[in-house]
């Protein structure tokens, strides 16, 4: 029993917030923006039937032709959230493995 609480507490460690993995985060976030591009613009250079595939692989079946402003805006603004998630995870996985080499040393 006391083997899962103590994978409990390294998790909730790894996930919690500290200001170290914040910063991180805002910087993986920016970075991502400038290489990647904004959700827009990815979505701008993306035709309807190339759009349309993609959504499909993933098993979404939504006809992009077809897409109100406020879809595209929920897409936009789920994309960023996507996005500010994956950055985080970078970061804690960053400093995770920071932790781990200077323990080492």
């Amino acid at each position: 029993m006391k083997k899962q609480s103590n994978k409990n507490i390294k998790v909730k460690e790894f996930f919690k917030p500290t200001s170290l993995k914040i910063i991180l985060t805002i910087i993986i976030f920016v970075l991502i923006l400038i290489i990647l591009g904004t959700p827009q613009m990815i979505v701008l250079k993306c035709t309807p039937t190339a759009c349309g595939a993609f959504l499909s692989f993933l098993g979404l079946s939504i006809d992009v032709s077809r897409m109100s402003g406020e879809t595209i805006s929920l897409i936009f603004l789920a994309a960023y959230l996507i996005e500010f998630i994956i950055s985080y995870l970078l970061s804690c996985i960053i400093i995770f493995i920071y932790k781990k080499v200077r323990k080492q040393t």
